[in-house]
Order: structure tokens, then C-alpha cells, then sequence
């Protein structure tokens, strides 16, 4: 991948398709998947079996943003003994083992045979024993999962790509290998799941995330007033909110806010009390910012918010009676209470 890496691709296929468009990693893709299908939301490390190995650890639902753009990179791990060159440039990668274009490889050497298939290391892996080669694989494939869920915590792992098609025989010898090596297994069960790979479902998750910063509790005070805003982790393509404003005491309003995702963009739908409902489309979505408007509306025509670490600002903006107005809302963010 090289060639893109001074190469403008987002412009470049705004360009081509003429629509907007973001880029998101396919193993993150395929984690967001997880995380809006089952029902756990326990933290989980998902490795995915393909042409490469790649790995993406989901913490608190939302995928781990490392400092550089090569988290998840579980292939890439020096394998002891390994001298295999691969294509990152370094020898000795976990992928030159256990991707497929690999385990084709080691057959090919095992049994001389130029012309061996993926579909011939299927048939092999159902045999009474396990091939040499893609038991060592295996293993090696296991240290490398274990050291990520010894180091970060977790005892959950979901695997996904072709080795499922592997069969049982490897796919046990690959869990009990993964629970043997992890730490937590000394204590409790690792959980080990094989799951089917839901890049679509991922991608449709993908756009709701974008404002998880925007989940917890949120509170302004002034003498007599109080407003609170409270925001849903992201499901299901979508967030909720509520807010209430009291005043001396008394609740004065209180607004129902739906999140969601309606083609590219983000719809907020807000449902305030004693007023008919409003829908806003997304007009810009970044790590700190959120821009939804409506121009036909009598006001507002804009709601935004704007995160700064542990403050929030909410703003509502537009024309009435010919005048501008921009109210704001400086919150602050609360600890939320328990049921």
C-alpha cells in the first residue's frame, strides 16, 4: 500500500463517485460489526484470517485509535525463527504463516506440488492429524493473541476470515492453544468466538460512531436554573438523548432527541416539549464537532455541539423576526447517577 501513501484518496474518489466519503480499516469495520450484533459488551480483541492478518481491540464498544495509523497490525508480529520475507518489508511476520496465500504456500513445499489450492490445506486440516506446518502456524498464531490479551487486559477474542474453513479439528487446536497461552484462563474462562465476517453492518455502524464522544451526562447551572443532557453509547445506527431544564425547582422543558444515521449523513431528530417535532441533517461530523441543520425551519435552523476534553458546548442558532439568535449551552460534563 506505498502508492497511497501521499496520494489523496478521499478527494480522489469524491471526485470519481461524486458523493462524500470516508475511510475506515477493514478490521475496524468488521469490530464495529461485533459490536452491534452481540449482545456482551465486554471488551474483545477481533483477529481477521485473509490474505493478511489483521486485528482491531474494541474497548468500551468503540475500536482503539492508536497514535499512528498501524493499530490492530497483529500479522506483522515477529514470529521466533521465522525467516519468511513479507511484504511490510521485515522477515519473520505472523501473516507469512497462518494468511492464506501462505498456509498454500507451506503445502505447496510440503507436497511439492506448484498447483495447490487453499481448498487442498481444507481437505488436509480435516485429516485424522493436523499437518506439521499448519500446527506450528497455529501456535504461533495463538502466542501472538495471547500476548495482545495478557498485555491489554482482555479475555474475550472473535475470530473471523477463513479460519473457520479450516474445520473443527484446527479451529479447537487454535482455542485451546489461545486459552493454554493467556493469563486470564489461570482465573477464568477466554472466551474464544468464531463469528462470520459483517463488513456491510460494520460500515453502516461506522457512521454513528463518529459521535460517541457525544455519550454521558452533561450539566449547566445557573442560580435557579439547571439543565441537564444526557446521550446514549451508540447502537443499532443510533443514539438517543434526553434533556430537561428545571427551573426553581420545577421542570420548566424537556426534549427527546433520536441520533441516526439516514444514508451518509446523521439525522437529529429532536421531539422538544410543547413544540412539533424537527429533523436536522449532519452538515459537518469531525472528533470534536457536530453541525446539524435545517434551513427551512422558523428556529432553529442550526444545532451544534462542540467537545473541549470535559466541557460541551451545545448551541441552537438561526433567524427569528429578522434577528440572528445563538443560545448556548456551556456544559460541563457529570457523573452519572445510578438507577
Amino acid at each position: 500500500m506505498h502508492w497511497c501513501e501521499r496520494a489523496d484518496l478521499i478527494a480522489a474518489f469524491n471526485e470519481q463517485f461524486r458523493a462524500p466519503v470516508r475511510l475506515i480499516q477493514e478490521n475496524r469495520a468488521l469490530a464495529l460489526a461485533e459490536v452491534g450484533t452481540r449482545a456482551s459488551a465486554s471488551d474483545f480483541l477481533l483477529v481477521d484470517f485473509g490474505d493478511g492478518v489483521g486485528g482491531s481491540i474494541v474497548v468500551n464498544q468503540r475500536p482503539h485509535d492508536g497514535n499512528v495509523p498501524a493499530a490492530g497490525e497483529i500479522g506483522h508480529t515477529p514470529i521466533s525463527g521465522n525467516q519468511r520475507e513479507c511484504g511490510c518489508g521485515n522477515r519473520g511476520c505472523l501473516e507469512t504463516l497462518i494468511a492464506e496465500p501462505w498456509l498454500v504456500r507451506s503445502m505447496a513445499e510440503l507436497t511439492g506440488d506448484p498447483e495447490v489450492t487453499f481448498a487442498h490445506v481444507c481437505r488436509a486440516a480435516l485429516g485424522p492429524e493436523l499437518p506439521q506446518f499448519l500446527m506450528e502456524a497455529l501456535d504461533a498464531t495463538a502466542g501472538a493473541i495471547a500476548g495482545i490479551l495478557n498485555v491489554c487486559g482482555l479475555k474475550r477474542v472473535v475470530l473471523t476470515g477463513h479460519i473457520r474453513e479450516l474445520g473443527p479439528r484446527a479451529t479447537d487446536h487454535l482455542v485451546a492453544a489461545i486459552r493454554r497461552a493467556s493469563m486470564w484462563s489461570r482465573f477464568d474462562t477466554v472466551e474464544v468466538e468464531l463469528a462470520q465476517r459483517r463488513r456491510a453492518r460494520g460500515l453502516t455502524i461506522a457512521g454513528i460512531q463518529r459521535a460517541a464522544w457525544l455519550q454521558g451526562c452533561w450539566e449547566m447551572s445557573t442560580p435557579g436554573r439547571s439543565v441537564e443532557e444526557i446521550w446514549t453509547t451508540p447502537k443499532g445506527g443510533s443514539m438517543i438523548g434526553v434533556s430537561r431544564t428545571i427551573r426553581d425547582g420545577t421542570l420548566a422543558e424537556y426534549e427527546m432527541i433520536l441520533l441516526r444515521e439516514v444514508g451518509d449523513r446523521l439525522a437529529y431528530e429532536a421531539h422538544p416539549s410543547g413544540q412539533p417535532a424537527a429533523t436536522f441533517l449532519s452538515t459537518r461530523v469531525t472528533a470534536s464537532e457536530l453541525v446539524f441543520e435545517d434551513p427551512a425551519h422558523d428556529f432553529p435552523q442550526q444545532v451544534g455541539y462542540r467537545i473541549d476534553g470535559e466541557a460541551l458546548l451545545a448551541w441552537v442558532s438561526g433567524s427569528q423576526n429578522g434577528k440572528v439568535r445563538r443560545i448556548e449551552f456551556p456544559y460541563k460534563r457529570a457523573r452519572c447517577a445510578a438507577p
